[in-house]
C-alpha cells in the first residue's frame, strides 16, 4: 500500500509524504516539525 498515493497520510498544509517499505516518512517545509498523532506541521 502507497500511503502517500492513497492520501491516507501526510495531507496537512505543507506536508511531503514519502513512500518507504512498508511505511511512510511525513516530512514538513522549513523549520516545521512533524506531529504523527495529529498529521500536522508546527
Amino acid at each position: 500500500i502507497d500511503e502517500c498515493k492513497e492520501k491516507t497520510a501526510c495531507n496537512c498544509p505543507g506536508c511531503r509524504c514519502k513512500n518507504t517499505w512498508g511505511s511512510f516518512e511525513c516530512h514538513c517545509s522549513g523549520d516545521l516539525l512533524y506531529i504523527k498523532e495529529h498529521d500536522t506541521c508546527i
